[in-house]
């Protein structure tokens, strides 16, 4: 759907057409904050379940003995730190926690290939500090954000199946605003919500898609028998 398109169908929802629109729905003031409130809070609800729709990645080249990145793009979440290297199989970085990266290095300490990274804020820091400089040696797929105001195409990363969601959501903010009842148009949210997600869950059919375990689960376990191991089962 077009962003004319989103507009005239949350209009159409509330019985408020265009030729009284008037200063209540202008379509360059007020409707646009809708259109674009409702287009954030629908990605923020898609993200959980299907986040490779909004990836990108930015690579990140490494310096000697430089200790932190700034992240120069726009993202909503970090999804994945890989190991870049040329000739080499890609390798995920495990991210730790900020406050307890002290368990995983000493102040000042220098590694060739850090296997592992934190962030505060907007900046990317290796475990350890690089040694050396590796070209464009780490990979960050991140979850982007839409445009903050919604273009004339429509949004750019949303799929269509998921449109009517920011439809349903805008009418409902609209009906909030002339003091009307919204709980309808949420009840059509929550029902495109549930087909969308059933649908995207079964979109690639040519095997199971399966929640991923923590990176921390599959770089180290124990297989030892718990019965031997762990007194809580003795």
């Amino acid at each position: 759907m077009t962003r004319s398109d989103i507009i005239q169908a949350i209009r159409n929802l509330v019985v408020e057409q265009e030729s009284d629109a008037g200063g209540l729905l202008d379509d360059s003031g007020n409707m646009l904050e809708f259109v674009s409130d409702a287009q954030e809070q629908v990605m923020m609800d898609l993200i959980p379940f299907m986040p490779g729709q909004f990836l990108f990645v930015e690579d990140i080249t490494l310096v000697a003995n430089t200790p932190s990145y700034t992240i120069t793009s726009d993202y909503w979440q970090v999804y994945k730190v890989e190991r870049n290297e040329t000739g080499k199989a890609p390798k995920e970085l495990e991210v730790v926690d900020p406050l307890e990266f002290q368990f995983h290095t000493n102040v000042g300490d220098t590694e060739e290939r850090p296997d592992a990274c934190y962030f505060i804020g907007d900046t990317f820091y290796p475990l350890q500090i690089p040694s050396a400089a590796q070209a464009s040696w780490v990979r960050l797929y991140l979850v982007r954000p839409e445009l903050e105001t919604m273009e004339e195409d429509g949004p750019s990363y949303i799929p269509r199946p998921a449109h009517r969601m920011i439809v349903y959501l805008g009418a409902a903010m609209v009906a909030m605003l002339l003091r009307s009842d919204p709980t309808p148009f949420m009840a059509f949210y929550a029902k495109r919500y549930k087909a969308v997600k059933s649908v995207w869950a079964g979109r690639f059919q040519q095997k199971p898609r399966f929640v991923r375990p923590s990176v921390r689960d599959r770089l180290s376990f124990d297989d030892r028998e718990k019965a031997f191991t762990d007194p809580y089962w003795r």
